[in-house]
């Protein structure tokens, strides 16, 4: 269906038409007459009018083999789970007059059929959808005549699932991580997984009180009451409340444009990482959606601010919706250049609960020390997850072809300068989690929080 095609043999006929009539010659008249036969029969075979119905139907394949159709909900986006493959059925009905030539177009897929009158059509597709946000628009058809000469174009609307506006939410990927230690300066008066240093309600010893009317007999403390002639004595365990954590997604395209290269696809992937050789915003997403649901099923109360091209923000909260409220806003994370939030001059601090703890998801450069070292001089506990550029910019360039003299000496200079600014970090009581991407986040925080948990068990003592 090439216009120009079209054109041309419009243009041929009518030359030869002039050129017989022009010079008197018969036989250039007979030789226009089957182009002539055949731009006529197109004319007559090209569709005046197309009128078609369209609908589409969704399933998802989950990771870990189950299949599950969407059902139809409120609202315009259908959520689905990281690394889910989707298969997509479209099907076209014709309502009006015969189609002989029909292609049909639904995001990268083409389909290519006839329909006579009150036929229909039905084809599937499958894909696996990238973290983000993922719209249905209205189906591209072309019909037109069998010799490809004209055509009509119209864009065909097709609901999902009888939803007429849709769109899929891919959620980002996410880690099973265990309990990740937290203990900022102020905790919440509620119970929680983290140890008050009060007494309370919790499941570790604390100390001995004399006994007072209300307290349970299943705490008596009988062997050192057994030593007094009158007074009896209750155990007190120590309480446990939970903390405010504030998780800030550093989004600032500055900290990633390094990091953008597309080597061959037969670089070896993070096992934490879907997909060839993402980038690695990818990863910090996946660490801010790991650490998240972690805190959650702990019992704490999470907030988070993505700080990029601009601040969005998710308010405290705690439970399942908070999960989700979480999960959205990852999913759509993204990073665009924005020249005035490129440094953490404008991090809104108010934003998080006075002395509690912040959770800085970043690849983090010198430019950020006086920033962070601020935080934790107003109060705030800082912990850094820092999926590191230097090693992620090192596997590039071994999957591109190998590295150079000069490239190995670049790399161990940039590693001890960050290892320098981690030390700095620490001195002032920053505490930061250098991710080598090609191993797991979970062994990653296992090895860096060590010290962490050693040091807090050793403040419980």
């Amino acid at each position: 269906m090439n216009p120009s095609r079209r054109y041309f043999l419009i243009t041929l006929v009518a030359f030869l038409v002039f050129l017989g009539i022009v010079f008197r010659r018969a036989e250039v008249l007979l030789l226009a007459a089957p182009l002539l036969v055949y731009v006529g029969a197109a004319v007559a075979m090209a569709p005046q009018r197309a009128d078609l119905r369209a609908g589409r139907w969704l399933t998802v394949h989950l990771a870990n083999g189950m299949v599950q159709a969407v059902p139809p909900i409120l609202g315009d986006e259908r959520v689905i789970p990281a690394r889910s493959f989707v298969t997509v059925r479209v099907q076209v009905e014709n309502v009006g007059a015969g189609l002989s030539e029909l292609v049909i177009g639904d995001r990268r897929w083409v389909h290519a059929t006839n329909l006579p009158r009150g036929a229909s059509s039905e084809w599937e597709y499958s894909f696996t959808p990238e973290r983000g946000r993922h719209p249905f628009l209205d189906l591209r058809v072309l019909a037109g005549d069998p010799f490809g000469l004209f055509a009509r174009e119209l864009a065909l609307p097709a609901p999902v699932d009888g939803n007429p506006k849709s769109a899929l939410l891919a959620l980002p990927e996410t880690a099973q991580l265990r309990r990740v230690p937290v203990r900022p300066p102020r905790l919440s008066g509620y119970a929680g997984p983290v140890a008050a240093r009060v007494p309370g309600s919790g499941t570790d010893f604390y100390g001995v009180r004399e006994y007072q009317p209300g307290d349970s007999p299943r705490r008596l403390n009988w062997r050192l009451s057994s030593r007094h002639e009158v007074e009896l004595y209750t155990n007190q365990f120590e309480g446990e409340r939970y903390a405010d954590i504030g998780m800030i997604l550093d989004a600032r395209y500055s900290r990633y444009m390094l990091a953008q290269v597309s080597p061959p696809a037969e670089v070896p992937s993070s096992p934490s990482v879907s997909g060839p050789f993402p980038d690695l915003f990818e990863y910090g997403v996946t660490a801010a959606a790991s650490l998240a649901r972690a805190f959650l099923h702990d019992g704490h109360r999470v907030s988070l601010l993505v700080y990029g091209f601009n601040t969005e923000r998710v308010p405290p909260g705690s439970g399942r919706m908070q999960s989700e409220r979480l999960l959205r806003a990852l999913a759509g994370a993204r990073t665009i250049q924005n020249y005035a939030l490129e440094n953490l001059n404008y991090l809104p601090t108010r934003f998080f609960p006075p002395r509690s703890q912040i959770v800085f998801v970043s690849p983090m450069s010198v430019e950020d020390f006086e920033a962070l070292v601020r935080y934790r001089a107003l109060g705030y506990e800082v912990l850094v997850i820092a999926p590191n550029p230097v090693h992620f910019e090192a596997r590039v360039v071994v999957g591109i072809g190998g590295r150079t003299t000069d490239q190995e000496l670049a790399i161990r200079l940039a590693s001890i300068e960050r290892e320098l600014l981690i030390r700095r970090l620490a001195r002032y009581g920053v505490w930061v989690v250098d991710w080598k991407i090609d191993r797991p986040l979970v062994e990653a925080l296992r090895k860096g929080l060590a010290p962490l948990r050693s040091a807090q068990r050793m403040l419980r003592i």
